[in-house]
């Protein structure tokens, strides 16, 4: 369904680059049409970038950010000395994992909502939890502020299935202001349902 989705983002976009392009060749475009199909352009971009970013941070868990993450916590959790603190950030794997989150999400942010983003730990926040359960987000829906053309609103859901394969669906709602084209600079996640109290369960078996 996300794959459709996507899909038709992409066609719509090329719909709009060929009106214009066959309006241009039979005299110029009328006023105002480059305007509108800009600000188009624009959501599209804005409404690309929101989607993706759910989609990383709820399908999952992300099993080669888990393995970094796993090999970053093994020496994180011995007693370091300063130095030997400073020679693990300058570490294959720090460095590793830093450069995989940031391939994975700093496209589709500023640079500081990219760094408020990582700082508050919601990166890859589903792959830190153990065990073996599975999240698939869904019926993503995304709605731009008629007031504040920055910001937008959304809703989805995600189906979280347990270790013992159980399965159940959580409703999400947030938003997100966007002051460049395809640039998210806050994005927030409001869990309804409980997914969280869910996850954190995994932390005490």
């Amino acid at each position: 369904m996300e794959r459709k989705k996507k899909g038709f983002l992409k066609k719509a976009r090329n719909v709009m680059l060929l009106v214009a392009a066959c309006l241009l060749m039979l005299g110029g475009l009328p006023k105002g049409f480059t305007e509108n199909v800009e600000a188009a352009e624009v959501k599209l971009d804005n409404r690309t970038a929101i989607q993706t970013v759910i989609e990383k941070e709820f399908n999952g868990p992300d099993k080669k950010y888990r393995e970094l993450w796993n090999a970053a916590m093994k020496e994180l959790s011995k007693e370091l000395t300063e130095e030997q603190y400073q020679e693990y950030l300058k570490s294959p794997t720090n460095l590793n994992l830093l450069a995989y989150t940031e391939k994975t999400y700093a496209p589709h942010f500023t640079q500081k909502g990219y760094d408020v983003f990582t700082y508050t730990g919601d990166a890859f926040m589903a792959s830190m939890y153990p065990g073996d359960f599975s999240l698939k987000v869904s019926n993503i829906k995304i709605k731009q502020n008629m007031k504040r053309t920055k910001s937008y609103n959304f809703t989805f859901q995600v189906t979280y299935t347990n270790p013992n394969k159980q399965s159940s669906v959580f409703n999400y709602r947030g938003k997100a202001s966007l002051p460049q084209r395809g640039k998210i600079s806050i994005i927030e996640f409001t869990d309804l349902n409980g997914l969280e109290d869910e996850l954190n369960k995994l932390n005490k078996k």
